[in-house]
């Protein structure tokens, strides 16, 4: 990827307001990513897989539709039928939000969790402003370098090429 230290730079302030977990899907083009970031504990990610909740989960479908940030508390029952949100608390993702950005004919939207509260909006500004640092970084990403990929794992973070 072009500037990775850039990247994993706003990356990592990104993540520290998070400190149950993040996923990032980046550059979305027909309704698939270029790669993947997450380190949500392994008990919800596997949990996540085994009942294909990506299917269903109400941030996933807002990112896809929408730009901005939106609170996973503000999902309701029509909008989130499986219960997603609520496994995800049952898990200890109680509080979240979905951010998603548009530029340059391209998609990057993340979910961000913590245990604690809400996010504070200077929290949720700062997180996007990242998110939309590292989508203009990673833009012209091609893959990333075994070390770039070492320092994500030492941070936690899992990465899919897609």
């Amino acid at each position: 990827m072009s500037n990775n230290d850039g990247a994993l730079a706003q990356l990592e302030t990104a993540s520290k307001l998070a400190p149950a977990g993040f996923a990032l899907a980046g550059h979305f083009t027909k309704m698939r990513p270029s790669f993947m970031l997450q380190c949500y504990p392994k008990d919800w990610t596997a949990f996540y897989a085994k009942n294909s909740l990506a299917m269903v989960d109400p941030a996933i479908a807002w990112g896809l539709a929408n730009e901005g940030t939106f609170r996973w508390s503000d999902f309701d029952a029509t909008s989130d039928p499986s219960g997603v949100a609520s496994m995800a608390a049952d898990h200890g993702l109680t509080y979240g939000i979905i951010s998603s950005i548009v530029s340059d004919g391209t998609r990057s939207m993340a979910s961000f969790a913590r245990t604690d509260q809400e996010f504070e909006q200077s929290e949720i500004d700062v997180i996007t402003a990242k998110l939309a640092a590292i989508h203009a970084i990673t833009l012209a990403a091609k893959d990333l370098a075994a070390k770039e990929i070492e320092t994500l794992a030492s941070m936690g973070i899992a990465y899919t090429k897609m």
